[in-house]
């Protein structure tokens, strides 16, 4: 047998990171379940209320230390709201921000009645956490697919997002998940029942095979390719897809399914100067145990030469314990820290915005800045931002709200929101008979200093969810198939 010996480099990610990297992105309002979670696993771990009790530091007699010192924070949320009690304009009003925990815990819900390995289960956490307010994908698989396997450090194929994503559009409410109108139209059809099937697969066919003329109500036209026009049949499909959702993550009054929002950090204004903080409603500390500590040091003191193999084992497992507890507890507090750092950065660079509540004071920013000055990786931002908000004296935003793509205004390069400010108000103010086309609106936005292609104008159009021209022009006659 011929053997080699090959030297190669390989790069180890210790357990302390990957526990940070997991715990940035739960939410504040999570977090705590998460410890008690870690203190039922593990028995050399506690937490402690009494934050006068948990000063006492533990060092192991050996080459490496355990930090535990406090990092729980030092004003929490009643206090703050103490302080800020003289001035009578302070109100905590939420603003229009999507409260998406109400619906994306009954997706969350839904996925654990699945019979799924530990992969996909964690495949449908990410994919629910792109679920949009109104119910669709709001990314691609490929770009959900890529930040899972950096998140993961292995690479994960595509085709398991799609099988997920696939299970995740058979949840309530039906449609939800989809990547596209035509999409969430059809994956409602399937799921509806008592109804006849003629009637269902035609509505299936124009679907399919028509729905861009259907998009533009061409209804005639596609009576005429299927050659039913006029008939009860197509009238009767035609009416079955417009009684359907097509934003199935609202409700039949049309507004978000929420409940109380609980914002991760509060951003307070107070004679101009900017206070950031975690909105964490409970003080307390994680530490080792001290019973831990003294029977570890009892062990660490007997001769090893002398000891048995049960002592051995005792202290191995014992030492496995307070090492898995020490990872733990600064992971926590690293957790906090750039948490913090990113916040406080996020307002540096918008100050503006945060002194004067006025949107059009926003700049263009980058999570790539935010990674140069809290001296991360950009993954790291992208996990500190996702599913985290703020509250203001305003109002409460998600932060993914500060980061937005820089426009040329007159020279100058702005954040589009102002020029999605602009082109809300052309839309406002123009003929409602013949509204502009997407040239039309992008030649105005140019006579008032923004210089934008077209396709930029059509992106704005999609993203503030606002019709072509020609369907804004459109009166809806679906009352004809009733």
């Amino acid at each position: 047998m011929d053997i080699q010996l090959k030297q190669s480099q390989s790069q180890k990610i210790s357990q302390q990171h990957l526990q940070t990297v997991k715990l940035l992105q739960i939410p504040e309002t999570a977090i705590f379940m998460h410890i008690e979670d870690e203190v039922l696993k593990n028995p050399a771990l506690e937490i402690v209320d009494d934050l006068d009790d948990a000063k006492e530091s533990f060092v192991e007699p050996s080459s490496s230390s355990y930090e535990t010192e406090s990092w729980s924070k030092s004003q929490n949320f009643f206090e703050h709201k103490k302080n800020l009690s003289a001035s009578n304009d302070w109100q905590y009003k939420y603003g229009n921000i999507p409260a998406q925990t109400s619906l994306q815990e009954s997706l969350l819900s839904q996925l654990g009645f699945l019979d799924l390995n530990e992969l996909h289960y964690e495949i449908g956490i990410q994919l629910i956490g792109s679920v949009g307010p109104n119910g669709y994908l709001e990314r691609n698989l490929e770009a959900i697919a890529s930040d899972f396997s950096i998140a993961q450090y292995k690479a994960v194929d595509v085709s398991d997002f799609e099988f997920v994503l696939k299970q995740i559009q058979g949840f309530d409410p039906p449609g939800i998940g989809a990547r596209n109108l035509q999409e969430c139209l059809t994956i409602q059809l399937n799921k509806i029942e008592n109804i006849t099937n003629a009637v269902k697969e035609i509505a299936a066919k124009i679907l399919c095979s028509y729905f861009d003329l259907f998009y533009t109500k061409k209804y005639d036209k596609i009576g005429h390719n299927l050659g039913i026009a006029n008939s009860d049949l197509f009238k009767k499909s035609i009416n079955l897809i417009l009684k359907l959702n097509p934003k199935p993550g609202l409700n039949s009054n049309n507004h978000i399914q929420t409940k109380t929002l609980h914002p991760d950090f509060i951003v307070s204004k107070v004679d101009d100067v900017l206070n950031v903080e975690l909105n964490s409603n409970r003080q307390f500390d994680l530490r080792i145990k001290k019973d831990y500590q003294d029977i570890f040091r009892g062990y660490k003191n007997i001769n090893k030469i002398n000891a048995t193999n049960t002592t051995k084992e005792a202290i191995d497992f014992i030492k496995n314990d307070i090492d898995t507890a020490s990872w733990f507890i600064n992971a926590i507090k690293q957790r906090r820290q750039t948490l913090i750092r990113t916040m406080k950065a996020i307002v540096q660079y918008q100050k503006d915005f945060f002194l004067t509540e006025d949107k059009n004071n926003l700049i263009p920013l980058k999570m790539r800045q935010i990674a140069e000055t809290v001296k991360v990786d950009v993954s790291t931002i992208s996990r500190v931002i996702s599913r985290k908000s703020v509250q203001t004296n305003s109002g409460v935003y998600p932060l993914k709200f500060f980061f937005t793509e820089g426009i040329n205004f007159q020279g100058t390069e702005v954040s589009n929101v102002k020029i999605k400010s602009a082109f809300k108000e052309i839309i406002d103010n123009e003929n409602k008979i013949r509204p502009y086309a997407d040239e039309d609106i992008c030649k105005i936005l140019k006579d008032k200093g923004y210089r934008v292609a077209r396709r930029t104008v059509s992106k704005y159009r999609q993203q503030l969810n606002i019709p072509v021209a020609k369907l804004r022009g459109m009166v809806v006659s679906s009352d004809s198939y009733d």
